[in-house]
């Protein structure tokens, strides 16, 4: 009995040295889902430039160079923040003693680690805003207007030569299609049903108080009155700029992405250059 109690003790710290801990698998899982849609998100833009061998081929020597920046950034970051220790260290300890006036070699020592730090990120970011205006240089106006409507997501929306997620004012616009094409008595009998689920849009990003929802419901029921008026014709010309305008209304302003940082982020990743070589050598 007290053989086997041993063997098992000892297969058990062979297994607890050769898995990784939970948290590690875990971090591990995030950090491959985290590069997984990344990969997704640079592919479906990929998709809609339509780039040729030249501009890829280009694209990967820039890519190669923005990470060659960031690589060298990160190792100036990790050596003053070694730096940094040590002068935290000393001037915690001035601190704890009651000082007011920190020693001025040490006050030196810390502003000229983060001074340096701070100028070489400084140039590695000037840089890398070059490679990226000499990346759009090389783009061409089409795919230059498909950049500027890519929204990054995972599962690709294409319309009227937008690639990416879909716009905000989507699911207004389908709420509206659903109360133009209503007769009179389903409309009069769930138009509040529509309006609280155009309402609830903005519910599900901030609180709303009753006084605004209250004026909220009128704008919007009045957005659906405006659409039943119009025949099937002109609703269907008019019905995007309407939702856009209701969705003013309802939605916060999204921030967006320049042009700048799309390149940055998507085509100047380091994603982006196995990505890339793998078209290229499906195309040899």
């Amino acid at each position: 009995m007290r053989y086997v109690m041993v063997v098992m003790l000892v297969f058990a710290c062979i297994l607890e040295l050769s898995l990784p801990a939970p948290g590690y698998c875990i971090r591990e899982g995030e950090r491959n889902s985290r590069e997984l849609r990344e990969d997704i998100q640079i592919l479906n833009l990929l998709n809609g430039l339509e780039l040729s061998r030249d501009q890829a081929a280009f694209i990967i020597s820039k890519a190669r160079e923005a990470q060659q920046l960031r690589d060298s950034a990160q190792q100036k970051m990790a050596s003053a923040e070694a730096g940094l220790t040590d002068s935290y260290a000393a001037i915690k300890e001035q601190v704890q003693e009651g000082r007011v006036v920190i020693e001025k070699e040490d006050a030196r020592h810390f502003h000229k680690i983060k001074t340096e730090a701070e100028g070489a990120l400084r140039q590695a970011q000037a840089r890398v805003e070059e490679i990226a205006a000499e990346v759009e240089g090389r783009l061409e106006p089409y795919q230059l207007a498909a950049l500027d409507a890519y929204r990054p997501c995972v599962i690709p929306i294409v319309s009227q030569g937008r690639i990416g997620q879909a716009s905000s004012s989507d699911g207004v616009c389908r709420l509206l299609e659903r109360a133009q094409r209503m007769s009179s008595e389903t409309f009069q009998r769930r138009k509040n049903e529509l309006a609280a689920r155009a309402i609830g849009q903005l519910k599900n990003r901030r609180a709303v108080t009753g006084e605004e929802e209250a004026v909220l419901r009128f704008k919007v029921l009045e957005a659906f009155e405006e659409a039943r008026r119009m025949d099937a014709a002109d609703f269907a010309l008019q019905k995007d700029l309407l939702a856009d305008r209701l969705s003013q209304e309802l939605l916060p302003k999204r921030h967006e992405l320049s042009r700048s940082d799309k390149i940055k982020t998507f085509l100047l990743s380091g994603n982006v250059i196995p990505l890339l070589e793998e078209r290229l050598s499906r195309q040899a």
